[in-house]
């Protein structure tokens, strides 16, 4: 345990720093990840531009991938970039305005990975629209990886080439750190949350679609949006345990967890 807390804050490693006047500097998100591969990386602080008097904003991934436009056709209703959020420690978020989504403009260069992967989100909830179809992510057309809360729902269901619903009840602004693990028949789902629960779905089967294009805040054709805020979201291939232990302990001081 004192090596895994070694490793995280530094001690014996050029990867973390510590602050003078004591407590440690939190590493970045990718850092966190040493055991699997990260197709695709955006982090909300660096890379987000929005487009004054444009209707569209470029949310350029730190790693892999193509920058992405909101593709919303109306001005002002691209998503929302905070320098520093309170609900997130502080840190940079891009929200969903709950009216556009973000789509890539070739999606199909955004990221090809099949499966076994996951999509890691650090991310709040918002409150629930009982009538709406909400997404948080979507892909493109049929090889596409979801996670979504369907209308009259309060659970996130994950979708990659079937449905299943992972009955995670969504809570009005509850910071989570988001995990979708597609897998065919042994999908699931991992969140955990601001007040230190856990929530781990079980198997599911999502189907063997592979993950194609990423879109956020909405579904892909730029429908049923959302205001879920996001300040970092990687596509990972090769998740070990020891890396979700990693990305805790990084939510911990960042995000005021106990």
């Amino acid at each position: 345990m004192n090596r895994l807390w070694n490793r995280l804050h530094g001690v014996g490693s050029a990867t973390f720093r510590v602050a003078l006047g004591g407590g440690a500097v939190a590493p970045s998100v990718e850092s966190c990840i040493q055991d699997g591969t990260i197709h695709l990386l955006y982090d909300a602080a660096s890379g987000y531009v929005p487009e004054a008097g444009a209707v569209s904003a470029k949310w350029t991934p730190r790693i892999g991938g193509t920058a992405a436009d909101v593709l919303t056709g109306v001005l002002g209703q691209e998503p929302v970039y905070s320098a520093s959020d309170v609900g997130f420690g502080g840190l940079p978020t891009v929200t969903g305005n709950g009216v556009g989504g973000m789509i890539s403009t070739t999606p199909g260069d955004a990221v090809a990975v099949s499966q076994p992967g996951q999509i890691i989100c650090i991310g709040r909830n918002h409150t629930p629209v009982t009538a709406n179809n909400e997404y948080i992510w979507d892909g493109t057309g049929a090889y596409r990886w979801i996670l979504d809360k369907l209308a009259g729902a309060t659970e996130f269901n994950m979708y990659a080439g079937s449905q299943a619903a992972t009955g995670s009840a969504v809570v009005d602004s509850e910071l989570n750190l988001i995990t979708a693990h597609y897998d065919t028949t042994s999908s699931s789902f991992r969140k955990r949350n601001s007040s230190g629960a856990m929530y781990t779905s079980g198997a599911l089967s999502c189907g063997t679609r592979t993950l194609q294009g990423l879109s956020l805040f909405a579904s892909e054709n730029d429908t049923n949006p959302t205001t879920f805020g996001i300040t970092a979201i990687m596509v990972v291939t090769g998740l070990s345990a020891a890396d979700q232990a990693r990305l805790d302990a990084w939510c911990q001081p960042v995000m005021g967890w106990t």
